[in-house]
């Protein structure tokens, strides 16, 4: 047998395919395969959660503005500015300004009220945008609140105004991730729901 034969055997053994039956699983960094059925994970800057946070930051600092700059007690603009820059006002959405479905989510009534939905966007924004996506978190970000303004257009005449729907519909994709894939997560991915029930109960404020 000639001597060529033993190195092509071993040269072919190396380009195997590992799909192929008995070939061991390819490795990821770190020495162990990954389960197909783990999440992905979008790493990166969180790019979305920081332009989101800088949009409410402006529209609060606008209502600021419109409603004379002062400080007065914990409210962040009047009723003059609030109703001016598009708070869901139910009679002018009536007569067809239905764009205030849209601009009520990103108004606040106080800076208490701004506060805790920018530190519940830092940290659960975050999270749905690394689990989901940029695109899929501001997609979920924006119709949980638009819905939020419909529903609450249709059941009460109430004015309104707020980020707090979106904030909660991405609690719940981040809640309905976390048991899809707890066993894939790891033990800290738990460490969110103290603060979960903090922001929770901060509504009934």
């Amino acid at each position: 047998m000639s001597l060529v034969e033993p190195e092509r055997e071993h040269r072919d053994a190396d380009n195997r395919d590992p799909s192929e039956e008995g070939a061991a699983p390819r490795e990821v960094s770190g020495g162990a395969s990954r389960d197909p059925r783990a999440p992905r994970l979008r790493l990166g800057p969180p790019v979305a959660t920081w332009s989101l946070i800088l949009v409410l930051v402006l529209c609060a600092l606008a209502q600021w503005l419109v409603a004379g700059g002062g400080f007065q007690g914990a409210e962040l603009g009047s009723i003059y500015s609030d109703w001016a820059l598009g708070a869901k006002v139910p009679s002018l959405v009536a007569s067809g300004e239905y764009w205030r479905l849209i601009t009520a989510s990103f108004l606040h009534g106080s800076w208490l009220h701004l506060a805790l939905n920018l530190l519940a966007l830092l940290v659960f924004g975050r999270m749905v945008e690394l689990f989901f996506g940029r695109t899929r978190m501001l997609v979920i970000f924006v119709l949980t609140c638009v819905s939020g303004a419909v529903v609450s257009y249709l059941l009460t005449p109430r004015i309104s105004l707020g980020a707090s729907t979106g904030v909660m519909g991405l609690i719940g994709a981040l809640v309905m991730h976390h048991f899809k894939y707890r066993r894939y997560l790891p033990e800290r991915a738990a460490q969110v729901y103290p603060l979960l029930l903090i922001i929770l109960s901060s509504r009934s404020l």
